[in-house]
Formats: C-alpha cells, sequence, structure tokens
C-alpha cells in the first residue's frame, strides 16, 4: 500500500478555457490489459500477438481523467502494469515481449519503456505519480475557476500539469499537496508549459510541541505567500 499524497488542484482563467479543461478532464481513467500469470517462457509468440492485439477496454469515468489529459499509450497498456523487466524476469518472456512490442511502436517512440518499465514508470515520468488519481471530486466551479480534491500515491503530479499547461495557455494551475506519511507538503503554478513557482517543506510540526507547530504554521503561510507573487 502507497502513502497518500493530498492534492487540491485550482486552475483559473477565461470562462472558454475553463469549459474546455473540465470537459476534456471530465472522461474515462486509463485501463491495463490484465495478464495471464500462468504464461511462461514456453508461450508461443502468436498467442503474445493475440493478447498485444487484444481489445482496450475503458476505465470508470473520472471528473480528473489523467489518462485523458495525458494518455498512456497504447502500447505500454498492452503490458503487464509492474515494470516489464520484472516481468520478463519472472516469466522468462521478456524477450518476447520485446518481440511483440517492436510490431507496434518503435523504441524512439517508446522511450524503451515497453522493456524497462512499463506503465508504471512512464507514468512517474509524465504524471509525477505512479498511477491516476483516487478519490477525485470537483470541489467547487465558478465560470472562471475549478478546483479538484484528489489523491495521489506517493507524490503529488507536478509533471501532469506542467505538460496540460501547453494546451491551455490561458489558464493557470495551482496544486497544494501534503503527504503525511513522509511529512512533506508543497504548492506549485503552472501557466503556459512552466512551472514558475515551487516551494516544498517538511511537515515537523505535527510531531512538535503546540509552540513549534505555531511558529512552523507561520512560516508556512509566509512561504505560501512567495509562491502566490
Amino acid at each position: 500500500m502507497p502513502n497518500w499524497c493530498d492534492n487540491i488542484l485550482k486552475v483559473r482563467g477565461p470562462k472558454r478555457s475553463i469549459a474546455k479543461f473540465k470537459a476534456k478532464a471530465h472522461a474515462p481513467k486509463w485501463t491495463q490489459i490484465t495478464w495471464d500469470h500462468k504464461l511462461g517462457k514456453d508461450t508461443d509468440l502468436e498467442t503474445l500477438k493475440a493478447i498485444f492485439a487484444g481489445p482496450l477496454e475503458e476505465g470508470e469515468i473520472s471528473v480528473l481523467s489523467f489518462h485523458a489529459l495525458r494518455p498512456v499509450p497504447d502500447y505500454l497498456r498492452r503490458l503487464p502494469y509492474s515494470t516489464a523487466r520484472e516481468f520478463g524476469e519472472r516469466l522468462g518472456l521478456i524477450k518476447k515481449l520485446e518481440g511483440v512490442c517492436n510490431g507496434l511502436c518503435s523504441h524512439n517512440e517508446c522511450g524503451s519503456y515497453c522493456s524497462e518499465g512499463g506503465t508504471y514508470y512512464w507514468a512517474i515520468n509524465n504524471w509525477g505519480c505512479k498511477s491516476e488519481a483516487w478519490e477525485e471530486l470537483c470541489w467547487q466551479e465558478c465560470p472562471n475557476s475549478l478546483e479538484y480534491h484528489f489523491q495521489t500515491p506517493w507524490c503529488p503530479p507536478l509533471d501532469l500539469f506542467e505538460f496540460v499547461t501547453k494546451e491551455f495557455p490561458l489558464l493557470e494551475f495551482a496544486l497544494e499537496y501534503e503527504e503525511f506519511g513522509m511529512e512533506f507538503a508543497g504548492m506549485a503554478r503552472f501557466k503556459g508549459g512552466k512551472c514558475f513557482g515551487h516551494l516544498e517543506w517538511k511537515l515537523e510540526h505535527y510531531y512538535n510541541d503546540d509552540e513549534s507547530e505555531d511558529e512552523d504554521s507561520e512560516n508556512e503561510t509566509e512561504m505560501m505567500k512567495e509562491v502566490a507573487v
């Protein structure tokens, strides 16, 4: 089980851009083909090709689908979710998996994720966390702003929203996050494909006395003001 990172995303901008972002984000989540763990090193190539050619199911509808905002490539969705290298070493299939994958994509396109990490590492490198949001909801909606509350495993999805602002250059995204297990929190702002303010701090005051808590809270308030400038 991962530690869960609590996130609050605030999106502000022109009414039309807000509506377009909301419509795009409200979509099915990413799904992955389920691989039969009975497959072994003696599985023939045609069987593997049939699995790769199988249909990809749509996920459940989310108000904030990471997959809709930055899609996981189909060829990676056809691999085991955990690292393909782990899967290959365990079942002796890695060479065959690479052979099948090469028939669907070039390593120039996938960056060798098909043989060295699969969706797991793709998501970490492109979203900033290993999977979609959990417990997501659109907390507040106004003509010129949206506010989402959600959880992500281990880390906030910083890379995702830096990418998303390229498509929605008129919108500003502000992400606040807290991860109590590893005791860190932060704030970041994105616009025009860039992060132009990111601060992170330790949540030490949750384990300190009341006096230290007041002091740390004041420090956090000052840091938030810096990001808001």
